[in-house]
C-alpha cells in the first residue's frame, strides 16, 4: 500500500492541501491538527519501511559478495588441483 506513487503522490497532495487549508483558516482547528498527526505518523511509516527496505538490500548485497568469495575460493582450488593432477605449474607469480 505504502510503496505505490499514486497512493503516495494522493497521500502528499491531500497533506499539503490541508495544511494550506489549516493556515488560511479554511479548515478548522481540530482537523488540522488531525491532519499534523496523519502527518507525522505518516512519516514514521515511510521513514521505518525505507530503513528496512535498505537494510534487507544490504543484507542480500553481502550474501551476493560471500557467495562469490566463495565460488572464487572454489575455483581457485579446483585449478590449483588440476595444476596438481596434471603436473602444470602457474606461470603467476
Amino acid at each position: 500500500m505504502f510503496q505505490d506513487v499514486k497512493f503516495a503522490f494522493v497521500l502528499a497532495l491531500t497533506t499539503i492541501s490541508t495544511g494550506v487549508g489549516h493556515l488560511l483558516d479554511y479548515i478548522p482547528n481540530d482537523i488540522g491538527k488531525l491532519s499534523i498527526l496523519v502527518t507525522i505518523i505518516l512519516s514514521l511509516v515511510l521513514i521505518f519501511t525505507h530503513l528496512r527496505r535498505s537494510r534487507a538490500k544490504a543484507l542480500v548485497t553481502e550474501s551476493q559478495l560471500m557467495t562469490a568469495e566463495l565460488e572464487q575460493s572454489k575455483l581457485r582450488l579446483e585449478i590449483a588441483h588440476l595444476n596438481d593432477s596434471t603436473g602444470l605449474v602457474s606461470m603467476r607469480s
